[in-house]
């Protein structure tokens, strides 16, 4: 993590100011259509109701809105940082969307998080956001980890078989040239890529009678969720933080802001 000195001169602080909004408005358009429709409806009714057209081609929409502001994030570029410029392929097409989705938001709330969240918390409370945001992604990892290991016993185990079928796809559900600029962030694309390898994996059992079509279904939402969990954290924490300066943007000037570590945790 990146220790900020504990005030900043005018223009640094504004630009720090600017940062928080920028990364706590990308996490919030990346969840922002998540939620039910109507508070008083339950999941099954959701789902019930989705059965009409209508239903249908809103929430298609949502999803595409979801997904645009999502690429938008991708191909932003920013000048000055050192960072890792990686070509990202995702056969998959829940692994391509959910990418698309939600890791701009992810990787920028990281990244503010990481260079100025001692600023707004204090550098001891910014390492625990961290540790909180690692503790996440390591057990992504280590899931991932014992899922291919697993079914890499299994193909050995049919390496011979010539009637062996390997489905193929015919273009990637998303390929996009991404800008990384924190190692943490790094280890959430690579999380992607083998749950893409490890979904492809499983599609070959699935086609080979090896397993059933609900495994694949299963692991979808597993990986869905998880990256939700970790997006909605990260903007909750943005959140927090960003209420905690409005208040004191407006009660002195931005040169003289300082932390207040347990306040913005609490958030």
């Amino acid at each position: 993590m990146t220790t900020v000195p504990d005030v900043l001169s005018d223009s640094a602080a504004r630009d720090a100011l600017k940062e928080l909004d920028v990364s706590a408005q990308l996490s919030q358009q990346s969840l922002s259509e998540d939620a039910a429709p109507a508070a008083a409806v339950s999941a099954d009714q959701a789902v019930l109701q989705a059965t009409d057209d209508a239903r249908v081609q809103q929430l298609r929409n949502r999803a595409q809105r979801q997904r645009a502001r999502g690429v938008q994030g991708l191909n932003r570029r920013h000048d000055g940082v050192a960072s890792l410029i990686r070509n990202v392929q995702l056969q998959e097409r829940v692994i391509g969307s959910a990418f698309e989705r939600y890791y701009a938001s992810i990787e920028q709330g990281i990244h503010f998080i990481s260079k100025l969240g001692g600023f707004f918390v204090g550098d001891a409370n910014a390492e625990k956001l961290l540790d909180s945001i690692k503790t996440k992604v390591t057990e992504i990892e280590q899931r991932l980890a014992t899922e291919t290991g697993q079914i890499s016993v299994v193909l050995e185990a049919h390496a011979e078989n010539k009637d062996w079928i390997v489905p193929q796809y015919t273009n990637p559900a998303a390929k996009h040239e991404v800008q990384i600029r924190t190692p943490l962030a790094n280890r959430v694309a690579s999380a992607f890529v083998k749950q893409d390898q490890y979904l492809q994996q499983l599609n070959q059992l699935v086609w080979n009678g090896e397993a059933e079509g609900d495994a694949v279904e299963r692991s979808e939402y597993q990986i869905k969720k998880e990256v939700r969990d970790l997006a909605q954290f990260i903007a909750r924490t943005l959140r927090g933080i960003q209420n905690k300066t409005e208040v004191t943007k407006a009660a002195a000037p931005v040169a003289a802001v300082e932390a207040q570590p347990e306040e913005a945790l609490a958030a």
